[in-house]
């Protein structure tokens, strides 16, 4: 692959990622002003509290990539910010569960606690 079709693999890929993280971080803010306006209960609070993590996840995974395609282009590999995309990359995923399902896990280990206190003698 040359230099030309490298660069322009790059520009697009990560042109396309930014410009759909900054609509993700204008939409949450959106839904979360409209949440604000409708109800002020608590679950109302926690969901528009966990609405900031989903675009902070994507940017720390997709932060250290980013720079290391850049330094690669014009410093050669530098092994750190390689072995950083490598993680970051790869605990996307892991991240994403806990965004989205760490409540629900949650509640569910503490209905198993209760479940299992209530069947031991007093």
């Amino acid at each position: 692959m040359n230099v030309k079709s490298s660069l322009v693999a790059f520009v697009t890929f990560y042109f396309e990622l930014w410009v759909s993280v900054i609509m993700i971080i204008i939409l949450n803010i959106k839904i979360s002003n409209h949440l604000k306006k409708l109800i002020c209960k608590s679950s109302v609070r926690k969901m528009r509290r966990k609405l900031k993590y989903y675009p902070l996840v994507i940017i720390v995974c997709w932060l250290f990539p980013f720079i290391d395609r850049i330094t690669r282009h014009f410093y050669g590999e530098i092994r750190v910010l390689a072995v950083m995309d490598l993680v970051t990359i790869s605990l996307q995923g892991f991240l994403n569960f806990l965004v989205y399902s760490y409540r629900y896990v949650r509640k569910s280990m503490k209905n198993k606690e209760k479940a299992r206190r209530s069947l031991i003698p007093r």
